[in-house]
């Protein structure tokens, strides 16, 4: 797993840097409209995530600008992009219908993150799950059958689309990790 703000963002992805914040205060400083990323299997985020609970991603000096998270799939390299479509195309109609399925799954996903802030944070109505650290099990199993993913923190004023927002300028990585666990 990889994360720090983001830097030289390019077509052929990005360098991470991690802010001398988090190296010295154990707090994650965000600027206005930086990024600050985690890139790996969603087991390994977790595990970060929650053996450094008490970090803190600060954004109270920012006055009207709350934290949001995204959480996506990396992108595909052209190879593998290339090899799915001929997969597909092997498969014929049973190709389609993975992709179909496939669609369907990541529009729900994306529904289901829309409105799901105030029930996912610790306390929420719907008794969501506490984030429990993955065990040697869940992490092999992750690594063998999931694609990475990625998770972008950052502070933005309104709505952003796609995004998800905390409704707070501070929080606590245990607070992330709450949220992308029942995600």
């Amino acid at each position: 797993m990889k994360h720090g703000l983001v830097q030289n963002q390019t077509f052929a992805g990005s360098t991470l840097m991690a802010p001398p914040s988090i190296l010295l205060y154990n707090k994650i400083g965000l600027p206005i409209h930086a990024t600050y990323r985690f890139v790996g299997y969603k087991t390994s985020i977790l595990r970060y995530l929650i053996d450094n609970r008490d970090c803190v991603v600060n954004g109270a000096n920012e006055h009207g600008f709350t934290i949001q998270m995204a959480v996506g799939e990396v992108a595909k390299t052209a190879s593998q992009e290339y090899s799915e479509a001929f997969a597909g195309a092997a498969l014929g109609v049973a190709g389609g219908i993975v992709s179909a399925v496939d669609m369907m799954n990541n529009v729900l996903d994306g529904l289901s993150v829309a409105g799901m802030v105030a029930d996912a944070l610790p306390g929420g109505s719907n008794g969501s799950n506490a984030p429990v650290r993955p065990g040697k099990k869940a992490y092999a199993w992750d690594h063998a059958m999931n694609a990475r993913i990625i998770v972008d923190l950052s502070l933005y004023k309104g709505d952003k689309d796609r995004w998800l927002d905390l409704g707070a300028t501070e929080c606590n990585l245990h607070t992330i990790a709450f949220l992308l666990y029942n995600t």
